[in-house]
């Protein structure tokens, strides 16, 4: 049922949702898990069928927050193989993370945000070594 939820959250309708559900259920490999009540579900469970559902619909922006670090290493790489996918068919991806080998893997531009203002906008290698060091200013306390 939650399937279907997000599913319509996200602008499918039932049908939609029902002619993708066995799609959505593959790519989230929860198991028999699936069909249990998402109370029960770990963070990273969550972000596995999250993910699934909302990889059925093509919209012109993607909008990712962290996502590719969630699960195990055999989902963070079927997702960003998705995600890949996604983009080289035209679609632009906004991914929000902090790891500096997603960012170089998936992006061909960045944005280094510091308390809610953008100090950097440019290419992304320069932007990681603007965020280390702003790290490296933080961690010494100035």
């Amino acid at each position: 049922e939650n399937v279907f939820l997000s599913g319509m959250t996200l602008g499918l309708s039932r049908a939609e949702v029902r002619e993708r559900l066995g799609d959505i259920r593959a790519f989230a490999d929860l198991g028999d898990a699936f069909e249990q009540p998402v109370r029960t579900y770990s963070t990273g469970m969550l972000a596995r069928l999250g993910f699934s559902v909302a990889f059925q619909i093509s919209p012109d922006v993607l909008l990712i927050d962290e996502v590719l670090g969630v699960g195990d290493e055999s989902f963070r790489g079927k997702s960003a193989k998705a995600l890949r996918e996604k983009i080289s068919q035209g679609r632009t991806a906004v991914i929000v993370a902090h790891s500096p080998a997603a960012i170089l893997e998936m992006c061909d531009r960045a944005v280094l945000v510091d308390q809610g203002v953008s100090v950097f906008v440019g290419g992304t290698r320069e932007c990681i070594k603007r965020y280390r060091q702003l790290l490296n200013r933080v961690a010494q306390g100035s």
